[in-house]
């Protein structure tokens, strides 16, 4: 590839991420609904044709806001220190997806909340394959943590489901100011417990802390 079309190619790169930061704020401060493309252009400074350029319409680019938030939340996840134990590593990962919620609700609630009425009843897919991959993460750890008896073998899809809904339902209370952060938090680490302490039978003793995450008080090698 030659300089010249590398550069291009940076160019469209840089512009789409811009625009993209430029939406996700607008559509936190304006909400989906009142958020134009005009004003998006405005915060991105370009005009808002250019925005057609690379977005086919303001749905496409909450989506594509979304994947990118998607995306940051995979990375933290990936990031997370790889224990021994694969209770302390789901424990770890819900935190992560807690944590995550609460420092960036507005955020949050465009991945998970929110998809406007355009989107119900047609072929658009609500979410994409960075929040795939990221219940994707979820489930291979649920997964291993089973092959190594720590859960239950019962242990299905809609246990899966429960396990982020109770991360969704702290966060989702934290964003309507029902609760301050620091029981927020607490809630986070209490609920993440009560689920995993279910789900697996009673037989692990989990306990968590701000420090160490999850320590289901067992070794199964």
């Amino acid at each position: 590839m030659s300089k010249s079309a590398t550069r291009r190619e940076s160019n469209v790169e840089d512009t789409r991420a811009l625009i993209l930061e430029a939406a996700r704020d607008a559509f936190v401060i304006s909400g989906y609904e009142g958020a134009s493309i005009r004003e998006v252009a405005r915060r991105a400074g370009i005009s808002h044709g250019t925005i057609y350029l690379h977005f086919r319409d303001k749905d496409d680019l909450l989506y594509q806001v979304s994947e990118h938030e998607y995306g940051r939340l995979l990375g933290r996840l990936r990031a997370l220190p790889r224990t021994r134990d694969p209770i302390q590593r789901l424990g770890d990962a819900l935190r992560e997806v807690g944590k995550y919620g609460l420092e960036f609700p507005h955020q949050y609630e465009l991945m998970m909340g929110h998809r406007p009425a355009s989107f119900l009843g047609s072929d658009a897919p609500r979410f994409g394959p960075r929040a795939d991959e990221v219940g994707s993460f979820i489930g291979d750890l649920v997964r291993e943590a089973q092959k190594r008896s720590f859960l239950s073998p019962a242990v299905g899809d809609l246990d899966e489901l429960a396990l982020i809904a109770g991360m969704h339902g702290v966060v989702t209370m934290f964003a309507l100011h029902l609760i301050d952060r620091a029981t927020a938090d607490s809630a986070v680490d209490h609920t993440i417990s009560l689920l995993l302490s279910a789900l697996s039978g009673g037989s692990c003793d989990i306990n968590l802390s701000p420090a160490n995450g999850v320590d289901s008080g067992m070794s199964r090698e």
